[in-house]
This record gives structure tokens, sequence and C-alpha cells, in this order.
């Protein structure tokens, strides 16, 4: 059972890094409201997915929490990792 929280935590990272990188994706600076709707609608509705995972995995059991939440931190580090690595290409790139 730990192993499905692990997988669950996993999702929920890979899921907030997507919806993260779609609403910066969309943001026009023009559109002051709608980029502040944005962010701030995209980052409560990012917090209450993970808050749903967490307290589903602790009523499963506290170690289930702990798996469920391991494995949405190391999505989200992988997710940054990727970032950093596109920009470091995209730097070298536009270097040479």
């Amino acid at each position: 059972m730990a192993g499905l929280w692990f997988f669950a935590g996993i999702g929920i990272g890979i899921l907030h890094g997507v919806t993260l990188w779609w609403t910066v994706a969309v943001l026009q600076p023009d559109k002051v409201r709608r980029a502040l709707i944005l962010a701030w609608g995209g980052a409560w509705l990012r917090c209450l997915a993970v808050a749903g995972l967490l307290m589903a995995a602790v009523n499963d059991a506290l170690h289930s929490c702990l798996w469920a939440f391991t494995g949405f931190f190391l999505a989200r580090l992988a997710w940054v990792g990727m970032i950093e690595l596109r920009m470091a290409n995209t730097k070298r790139t536009v270097s040479k």
C-alpha cells in the first residue's frame, strides 16, 4: 500500500509542475487582473490537491503520508532539475 501512496505523490507532484508551467506560459503582462487570478487561483488549487493527498494518506496510516510526501517531493525535485538543465542548455546555446 505504501507504493500506491508513493506513486500518488509522484502524480500530484507532476500535476503540480505541469499546472505551474501552464500558468506561467499563459500569463500576459498587459492583463494584470487575469494574471493575479491565474497565479493565486492556481496556487490555491495546487495546495488543495497536495493537502487532499496528504489527508487521504494520513487517514490510511502515518507512514503512508510520509511515502506520499516523499513521492511529491521527489517529483518536484526532478521537475526543478529538468528546468535547471534546460536553462543551462539555453544559456550555452545563446552564448555561442
